[in-house]
């Protein structure tokens, strides 16, 4: 009798344990997916403003100020470095930083 309580004990708990186990991991795998999704839309967003930037400084030939170059460092910095963007968005950040400040160009900096 003591045997037969003992294995339908062991039972139970088994089954909760897996249970809690399985709770645990399918909120795990949510959680992973909905951290990918956010990494992704702000990788998204962020190049977006790159684009902005970029249109701004280089094709618009706005001139660039400290703040704007500054900007653009601090989002290609988290694009590239936290959210491993590249592409597209590190092409748009060489031509934004190589356009230099007050739309100066590196060539024209040697005076």
């Amino acid at each position: 009798m003591e045997t037969a309580i003992t294995a339908a004990i062991t039972s139970v708990i088994s089954a909760i344990v897996g249970a809690l186990v399985a709770g645990i991991l399918t909120r795990a795998k949510a959680a992973t997916g909905e951290q990918r999704a956010l990494r992704d839309a702000m990788r998204s967003l962020l190049k977006a403003e790159l684009f902005d930037l970029h249109h701004r400084y280089v094709e618009l030939d706005e001139p660039l100020d400290a703040m704007g170059l500054q900007l653009a460092a601090q989002c290609y910095e988290v694009y590239a470095e936290q959210l491993h963007g590249n592409g597209l968005g590190s092409r748009l950040y060489r031509e934004i930083e190589e356009k230099g400040i007050k739309g100066k160009h590196k060539e024209d900096t040697h005076e």
